[in-house]
């Protein structure tokens, strides 16, 4: 605030008549000047994360406020603001859209949580996040069976030389969640920890409780007979009292390394393209776009599909379907069916029937 015997005398009586009125009418002061600087600082102060995690936050955050020559004004920040530094960091890192976004949801989360830090910035509306786009749909695509069918045999074939036997155990159960992931459309997370209470056998169902599920609500997962018969299995097999797909040493559920380097092993070993990252490759969670798309191949309504894998709007589903080779061959097959019709319509338009045979 600049001191009042600095300013022009008329400058003077405006100053002192506006607060005599904000005063009198007990109007909201002149917001302070809260600095980015002093933003950064409260928010890496207030971080309730894990180490790495935290360390990581903090170098997100201040490159944020090293992006400015000056200590700006936190309600001086816009859109703009945002838009270049993630050009910035763009162009000097080259980061993929999954990396900067992450970096800009945690400015976004400290801008939001300005007012909770300064009073006078309550009602300050901090600027949109200028996310870089995605492309969400283009990396998922359709296993077919026969690469399916030859995980399966690969992952459960007999133990190799020079492999441990907690690493062929491991093995064989990651085999078994992948054929359970292809007739249930379970998320790997949901099928790892996967508890033998859960699953009843009667109904032939499995009722995944709502801590477990992405969308926080309790689901049934219905259960073919390839299903249930691989689950009575493992539930007899499984020396874990609690967990369906135990790990080699019993004492927990089958880990995620362990089981993704299982995968990765085995589709070296079959000669298949693996990973998320690779060209033409798949992943684990190919599986459940797998499912669904053969659901609805199947003929199965949008809303049941969405109600078994665990969808919330039915548009998530229709996301989860793709084409593949087996679907579009389909399609042009159905073209043949009708060949001969089309053949005889047009055989009579040449004799003179203008309009041919009206088919239905």
């Amino acid at each position: 605030m600049v001191a009042l015997r600095t300013l022009p005398v008329e400058a003077v009586f405006t100053v002192a008549k506006d607060r005599k009125v904000r005063r009198r009418y007990d109007l909201p002061g002149e917001r302070p000047e809260v600095t980015l600087s002093e933003l950064v600082a409260e928010f890496v102060s207030d971080l309730d994360l894990k180490d790495r995690t935290r360390r990581s936050v903090k170098v997100f955050v201040e490159r944020f406020r090293d992006h400015f020559t000056g200590d700006p004004r936190v309600d001086s920040l816009t859109t703009k603001d945002l838009l270049d530094h993630k050009r910035a960091r763009l162009a000097k890192a080259k980061l993929k859209p999954g990396s900067i976004n992450l970096e800009l949801s945690y400015v976004g989360t400290m801008l939001r949580r300005a007012g909770n830090y300064f009073p006078a910035l309550a009602d300050w509306k901090p600027p949109p996040v200028p996310y870089e786009p995605r492309d969400t749909h283009g990396r998922e695509r359709v296993i077919t069976r026969d690469e399916t069918e030859l995980m399966l045999q690969t992952l459960r074939a007999d133990s190799r030389g020079g492999e441990s036997h907690a690493s062929w155990r491991n093995r064989r159960t990651a085999a078994d969640v992948w054929e359970l992931a292809t007739h249930t459309g379970m998320r790997t997370t949901e099928l790892r920890t996967l508890e033998k209470r859960w699953v009843d056998f009667r109904e032939g169902v499995i009722r995944l409780p709502a801590h477990v599920t992405k969308g926080k609500r309790a689901r049934p997962v219905p259960l073919n007979v390839v299903a249930l018969a691989l689950l009575r299995r493992r539930c007899l097999e499984s020396p874990h009292p609690a967990y369906v797909f135990a790990n080699a040493s019993a004492s927990a559920a089958l880990g995620e390394t362990q089981m993704y380097l299982a995968y990765k092993r085995a589709s070296e070993r079959a000669g298949l393209s693996y990973g998320q990252r690779v060209e033409g490759g798949f992943r684990p969670h190919d599986n459940r776009h797998t499912t669904i798309t053969r659901m609805l191949q199947s003929g199965a309504d949008t809303a049941s599909v969405a109600e078994v894998v665990g969808h919330s709007k039915q548009y998530m589903t229709l996301r989860y379907s793709h084409p593949s080779s087996e679907s579009t061959r389909a399609a042009v097959d159905k073209l043949a069916q009708t060949e001969g019709e089309a053949t005889e319509t047009r055989q009579e338009i040449a004799a003179g029937n203008v309009t041919g045979k009206v088919r239905k």
